[in-house]
């Protein structure tokens, strides 16, 4: 028996007496819980819905019905032991419309099994309610899943009219059909495609992408890069372990319609070709010549194989045409080149990058630039051999060719004329602080770096060493195209920090293993407002009132990642007369990213999150990372109400799980979190629990290092709300027997080891 409700507008007046209730639904769904918390039938057969906002309602329910003579899906949907202990078989299927409901029930009925007529909008609403029933795949119910997903698209009677109508409608429709399409694809990928959707899926939305390891972030730079190609844009990928799991799937005679209906369907900002080994099958060349793309922001191709079939395949299926930004990490002859030329006539603009650089593909490059003013080239080479005869034409560059090298040669010193113009082909250069470097050398140094954007400033044998000449700093800062500075092993002094503040041209300024004086920061009144991303790991300062306010200096900061190793014995009473006598100060810097890493052996209980959230905007806040020694309830209350919060990384060093799982289950009142990750020593019966009730998170990775014995079999009581996303990783050897290991592979729970 079904009840559903058309329009939460249509609610009823009406007062309840006492004992009315005779049933309340168990609701799982997330499309459902958006609008409902609970739901209860009464007597009379209305429906009580507490809403999100705390509100009761009363409705009417539309009611339908299908006997067990006439079922045909409904003895599969839900797991056996679980439908064995049901005491009813009555489903609350949120709101639905009365037509659909009809539909619905002729569907499911030996009536009408296959269903070929059926639009999209009815394909998606179907797929939901199998979800709210808790379908799950079966040996025996998986031809007919295949059969509702993929025939019914590619039959010629499926109905695409709803479809393409959404496709030129307003972009309030579009965004609805975005969300539609997303989730059918989610769909299709688990029941259909792969098992672990997540390692392997070709299609990433740029609705729903999230980094999932935040290790990989180690500076602005890469989460910049992350977030411009994976928040922003919609992106096919055929890499490495993608392409063997698609080479299985592409087997079979109706993927290949199916997965270009994908592809076509939502529009493909970036097309990502990645082979580092084992050539593609023809089913996979025979893949990127069917999709023929239109209009593509960015196209990148890495081919390392010796015959560049990839390359080769993708160059001459229209790719190039219809792309604005070409990026090619492969050896081409100059023939290859110029067969991308030839295909570049739309291309705004094009990056080769090769092991060495080739004097014939450069003067090519450059010809090229000369004649075509509208096309921004950039040759990217590891190694290069400078010879002051054959390469006279790199002094008077046209603007738009960029030409640089990453090694440095013994020819770069074979004249004045080749040092001079190899120094302009380094965009990072590494400089090794030398007690016995004397200042002149390193002025001729840095004024000759005049395309260089990094900097990374160490010391020789890893000696923590202070500027031995001042006016050394002077020429780093004065670098004209410097964007991003290092410092190691460095001991920052109040003159660094001066011309820090001071730059207009600073984006990004990473500090590891340094050492930063308490006079350096007084006085420090400077405003800085090009300063974007701040990383400080493993250095040595004790967080008092002086230093943040000289990381509040950056207003127009967003990235911040930070190791605090001390804290000042009066700063918890500093913030304390702080809060209390004034309120928060406004900033202009929005937080999107913030990493904080307290050492394991303070001792002190600091609210750290708060504390911060005095100092930066921190409610805008994307990916929020903490590793500390407990969660403290002001820090709860401030992560419960970050409005954009996707991300949290939380790793919590004492071992007192229930007062942790009741700090988290205020910060999950925040339901825009959609990935998680726990890491705790043990893994008990709390855990196990808690993570049955997480119906919001998406993705949920638990990291730990042992399990009690006696807990092994906690496994089994977890039912879980959805059929994927769960990943434990342990850092033990074999700490789950056997029978475990199979029952999380039975619930598609991720069970893998770290070293």
């Amino acid at each position: 028996m079904f009840f559903s409700i058309q329009n939460t507008d249509d609610r009823i007046d009406y007062i309840e007496s006492e004992e009315e209730e005779v049933f309340e639904f168990k609701i799982q769904s997330k499309y459902i819980l958006d609008t409902f918390t609970s739901v209860y039938l009464l007597k009379n057969t209305y429906l009580k819905c507490i809403m999100r906002n705390g509100s009761r309602k009363y409705f009417i329910p539309q009611i339908s019905k299908i006997f067990d003579s006439e079922d045909i899906i409904l003895s599969l949907s839900i797991i056996e032991d679980e439908q064995n202990d049901s005491p009813t078989n009555k489903y609350f299927l949120g709101q639905i419309s009365n037509d659909f409901l009809l539909r619905f029930t002729k569907y499911v009925t030996k009536e009408d099994f296959f269903v070929n007529t059926l639009s999209f909008i009815d394909l998606i609403n179907f797929l939901r309610v199998l979800e709210i029933l808790g379908f799950q795949r079966t040996k025996n119910n998986t031809d007919f899943l295949k059969h509702l997903l993929v025939k019914s698209l590619i039959d010629e009677n499926f109905n695409f009219k709803s479809y393409k109508k959404l496709l030129d409608s307003t972009e309030q429709n579009m965004n609805i059909y975005n969300l539609n399409f997303e989730y059918f694809f989610s769909v299709f990928l688990h029941f259909v495609f792969i098992k672990k959707t997540k390692n392997y899926t070709f299609l990433f939305f740029k609705s729903n992408n999230s980094m999932h390891d935040h290790k990989i972030i180690l500076s602005y730079k890469a989460y910049i890069w992350y977030r411009e190609r994976f928040y922003n844009e919609n992106v096919f990928i055929l890499e490495s372990e993608t392409i063997l799991q698609l080479d299985k799937i592409l087997s079979l005679k109706w993927a290949i319609d199916c997965i270009l209906f994908f592809i076509r369907s939502c529009k493909i900002d970036m097309f990502w070709f990645a082979v580092t080994e084992n050539l593609p099958s023809e089913k996979i060349f025979n893949l990127i010549s069917s999709i023929k793309p239109k209009n593509i922001k960015k196209l990148i191709i890495k081919d390392d194989l010796m015959g560049k079939n990839t390359f080769k395949c993708v160059l001459a299926n229209a790719y190039f045409d219809t792309a604005s930004h070409v990026k090619i990490s492969c050896n081409l002859n100059i023939e290859e080149i110029r067969n991308v030329l030839v295909n570049s006539k739309n291309i705004k603009k094009l990056e080769i990058g090769s092991d060495d650089a080739h004097s014939d593909i450069l003067a090519e490059l450059n010809k090229y630039a000369l004649s075509h003013k509208n096309i921004y080239l950039k040759y990217k080479c590891y190694t290069f051999v400078m010879d002051c005869n054959r390469y006279s034409f790199l002094k008077n560059m046209p603007e738009n060719f960029i030409f640089y090298v990453q090694k440095f040669h013994d020819s770069f010193l074979h004249c004045d004329f080749c040092h001079l113009q190899s120094s302009k082909l380094f965009r990072k250069i590494i400089t090794r602080l030398n007690r016995d470097t004397s200042l002149k050398e390193y002025k001729k140094m840095f004024s000759n770096c005049l395309n260089v954007k990094e900097a990374y400033i160490s010391t020789v044998n890893n000696e923590l060493m202070e500027f031995r000449h001042l006016e050394l700093i002077k020429y780093i800062f004065q670098i004209p195209n410097l964007e991003s500075i290092s410092f190691e092993n460095v001991i920052c002094i109040k003159i660094l920090i001066r011309y820090i503040l001071e730059s207009k041209k600073l984006i990004s300024l990473k500090f590891y293993n340094s050492s930063f004086l308490s006079e350096s920061f007084d006085k420090c009144n400077i405003k800085n407002f090009t300063l974007r991303g701040i990383t400080i790991k493993k250095s040595r300062f004790c967080l008092n009132g002086d230093f943040i306010k000289f990381l509040s200096s950056f207003e127009k900061l967003i990235f911040l990642k930070i190791y605090i190793k001390d804290i000042d014995s009066g700063f918890k009473k500093l913030i304390v007369e702080s809060a209390s006598n004034h309120p928060k100060e406004k900033f202009n810097s929005k937080l999107d990213y913030l990493k904080i890493t307290l050492n394991e052996n303070i001792a002190k209980d600091l609210p750290i999150l708060s504390v911060f959230s005095y100092f930066f905007e921190i409610s805008n806040l994307k990916v929020l990372i903490l590793q500390i020694n407990k969660i403290e309830e002001q820090d709860a209350s401030v992560i419960s109400n970050m409005k954009y919060l996707k991300e949290m990384h939380l790793t919590v060093y004492q071992n007192k799980n229930k007062i942790f799982l009741q700090r988290l289950t205020k910060i999950l009142e925040n339901k825009t979190i959609k990935l998680i990750k726990i890491e705790v020593k043990y893994l008990d019966i709390n855990i196990f629990e808690y993570i049955c009730v997480l119906e919001n998170v998406e993705n949920i990775f638990i990291y730990f290092e042992q399990i009690e014995t006696e807990e092994l079999y906690s496994i089994y009581k977890m039912r879980l709300n959805y059929s994927s996303g769960i990943t434990l990783n342990c850092k033990n050897d074999q700490p789950l027997s056997p029978d475990a290991i199979n029952f999380c592979n039975e619930y598609n729970i991720e069970f893998s080891e770290i070293d």
